[in-house]
């Protein structure tokens, strides 16, 4: 079973579940991981920094910016999660499931209060 954090807001914005745990996209893509994902603000702040990292650290700047990505995959849930409260999103709770449109039913029959 995996973990999903469930984030919604008015009855227009739909409800946005991110896997929690290890994201591989942003371990081997970097920022782009979070570009794919629809993050824009996220991006930008991780771009700058891996840019500034490559920039004054020298020959071991490559280095550095592996384990930023490693800091960024480890890390991402709770960032895209910044990102969503950020544009107004609310925390609707933790659902598991197999696969996340599992999940998906299980937030949208809480929703409509089904038991």
């Amino acid at each position: 079973m995996n973990a999903y954090l469930a984030f919604g807001g008015e009855a227009s914005y739909p409800t946005a579940l991110i896997k929690q745990g290890m994201h591989w996209r942003l371990f081997f893509l970097g920022p782009i991981g979070f570009l794919l994902s629809g993050c824009w603000i996220a991006f930008a702040i991780s771009a700058c920094i891996s840019a500034v990292v490559l920039r004054f650290t020298g020959p071991a700047g490559l280095f550095y910016a592996y384990i930023l990505n490693l800091v960024l995959a480890v890390f991402a849930a709770e960032i895209m999660g910044w990102e969503i409260r950020l544009k107004g999103g609310v925390l609707r709770g933790v659902w598991l499931g197999r696969s996340m449109a599992d999940a998906r039913l299980r937030a949208a029959d809480s929703a409509s209060g089904a038991a």
